[in-house]
């Protein structure tokens, strides 16, 4: 297969200048977290894309900071973000090689991304290092086999870390297990708290939702005091924020469903009068409600007899609604008429950031396009929140960047990569 380069341009975007090389698939990235841009209409569209981004000389300062490494080259992490929030998946172009190298490589890439930052002045808003937390969960059964020795307590997944950082915040692990005060130490320095998706139980002791339940509890006494504390749920964090608000019977406050599939929503006739989607743009809403795009995976739903039941109905509503396989219509989307808690029960992080093939994930670009604007809502909201670290050296003490992601995919999870805590060890039970 010959690789001609067909188009190159230069494109300033909010203060980064791209230099983009764009390969025979008729593509240009946009790396603002928007779009691509298809500049063929006859060629077969590529909802796998896979985007190289060169590297370049190790600086004064950072060989300063690893002297014995002495590394050669170096690529700024934002950079492969910013390409993975457009939906596309990076690999390192490394310098100093022949041109057979860079031939071989750009004939299995769709683009090349070279870029320089430069600085541009911007009007300040209400807080621009929001940092939000995220809770972790007890390792599933299946991580655990794969790293046995370890033995480690909680994990989160790093899509949901990528999902937070493409929408301007940075992520602090919230760690299960503990008591009360950490969780209120810790969120007076956070701007809000995202519950996660996963596949744990809730009869845990000390584990995910006790954890979210003292979250949640904090939450409202913070905002009772005025301060605002968004908290926003994912597909298990959406139904824990349900179950959390019922009381946590014995029974939980859950049905059994079953929904695998990418599927539309079914907006409620009042949804624009929402603070989720009151000002969400049209082509936006126009994408969920007509296009299989919201990812789901669950096999528990909340529906109306739930909210009915246990007299949520005058704290809570509902926005929008989808079906499972089998008909069922579930609660897709749900927010707290007072407080500013929201829920989805389908997974906006994995358009962008989760790469399963046997998944069938929607990676169309009107997908990953519609489902950031969930997450760019949520962090917009915790932007109103004004709690921050006393100084930067305690943020640095408290940031994921303190843990290095492991790349799980290739180990057969449905998770690309994963972040996990407090190993215990090999730990003999009698």
């Amino acid at each position: 297969m010959k690789v001609v380069p067909n188009f190159m341009e230069l494109i300033v975007v909010k203060g980064v200048l791209l230099l983009l090389l764009t390969l025979t698939t008729g593509y240009i990235l946009n790396c603002d977290g928007a779009v691509v841009v298809r500049l063929d209409e006859e060629k077969t569209i590529n909802e796998r894309p896979i985007i190289g981004v060169l590297s370049q000389e190790q600086s004064f300062y950072l060989h300063g900071k690893y002297p014995e490494e002495n590394y050669t080259s170096y690529i700024a992490a934002s950079y492969v973000k910013d390409v993975e929030a457009s939906g596309a998946r990076v690999v390192p172009i490394l310098i100093g090689k022949d041109r057979k190298y860079y031939r071989d490589i750009m004939s299995k890439l769709n683009g090349v991304l070279l870029a320089v930052v430069v600085r541009l002045d911007e009007e300040k808003t209400i807080n621009e290092r929001p940092i939000i937390g995220v809770l972790s969960q007890e390792q599933s059964f299946y991580l655990h086999g794969k790293y046995p020795e370890e033995n480690y307590t909680s994990y989160i997944a790093a899509s949901y870390v990528k999902d937070i950082e493409a929408s301007g915040a940075r992520v602090v692990p919230i760690l299960i297990g503990k008591d009360r005060q950490y969780y209120s130490d810790i969120m007076s320095k956070l701007n809000g708290v995202l519950f996660p998706g996963g596949a744990t139980y809730f009869n845990q002791s000390d584990g995910y939702a006790d954890a979210g339940q003292h979250i949640y509890e904090i939450a409202i006494e913070l905002n009772d005091a005025g301060d605002y504390f968004p908290i926003f749920g994912t597909c298990l964090g959406f139904e824990l924020l349900i179950i959390i608000a019922s009381g946590r019977g014995e029974k939980e406050n859950r049905i059994r469903c079953y929904s695998y599939n990418n599927l539309p929503l079914h907006f409620t006739g009042d949804f624009r009068s929402s603070k989720m989607f009151k000002e969400a743009p049209e082509d936006i809403v126009d994408i969920l409600a007509n296009e299989d795009v919201t990812i789901n995976a669950h096999q528990f739903c909340i529906v109306d007899k739930n909210m009915e039941s246990h007299d949520l109905v005058k704290d809570w509503r509902v926005s929008s609604y989808s079906d499972d396989d089998y008909g069922v219509r579930f609660i897709a989307t749900v927010e707290h008429r007072r407080y500013p808690f929201y829920g989805v029960q389908f997974h906006p992080e994995k358009n962008s950031f989760e790469w399963k093939l046997s998944k069938n994930y929607a990676h169309s670009m009107n997908a990953i396009k519609a489902n950031r604007y969930f997450m760019d809502f949520f962090v917009g909201e915790c932007r109103r929140n004004l709690h921050s670290f006393a100084n930067v050296n305690e943020e640095n003490k408290y940031v994921i960047y303190n843990y290095e992601p492991h790349f799980t995919g290739i180990l057969g999870s449905m998770y690309h990569q994963c972040y996990f805590f407090e190993p215990r060890g090999n730990v003999t039970t009698k």
